[in-house]
Formats: structure tokens, sequence, C-alpha cells
């Protein structure tokens, strides 16, 4: 509920914690994978805590708008990834869950 209000049934009235999740497509020469990369992995990686990226959605009025902004910190960027494998039933795909993400160039 972005900018609204939280109830919970048991507590009432409740402040969120946002996370970053961030899944893209990691390729190289030889193929490409799903990467998912979670809370501070995502956040290193495009250089904005959770909490920044909601402040940029009420900048912009634009709930992409983080997107964007990680589309323009990775696109063409060489990255290791190093996580765990696993078959995705949904997608019927592997993916990587990051451990680790560093950038390499």
């Amino acid at each position: 509920n972005l900018g609204g209000t939280h109830m919970c049934d048991s507590c009432g009235m409740v402040e969120p914690t946002y996370n970053m999740v961030l899944s893209f497509i990691l390729e190289d020469e030889s193929s490409n994978i799903r990467v998912i990369a979670f809370r501070e992995i995502a956040e290193k990686l495009i250089s904005l805590d959770a909490e920044e990226a909601m402040n940029l959605i009420g900048e912009t009025q634009d709930e992409a708008a983080p997107l964007e902004h990680a589309r323009e910190k990775l696109l063409k960027k060489e990255i290791t990834v190093t996580g765990n494998t696993r078959y995705n039933d949904y997608n019927d795909t592997l993916e990587v869950i990051a451990n680790q993400i560093d950038q390499t160039g």
C-alpha cells in the first residue's frame, strides 16, 4: 500500500519496513540466466537503498523510477555473481539467488 496506511489484524496500525528485491537477466556470450538479489546485495549493486527508492518514487510520482535508476546503473556493466542456483517451476528455468555481486568493469 504505497503511501497509504498499513493495518495488522493483531497490532493495528503499523509502519512498514521496505526491503529491496532486484530481479534481472544476466547475459554473457554463451547464455543468460535470471538473478535475484535481496536487501543489501541489491542495494549495493544499484547504489540505492530501499528508503532512497521509496523517496525517489515519492519525488517523481513514478513507481518505475527505481527500475530506471537500476537499468542505468547495470546495463552493459560487467559483474560477477556468486550464489545458489535453483529451478523455478513457474518459469521452467534455472535462476540464481545471489549471495554476492561484484562489479568487475
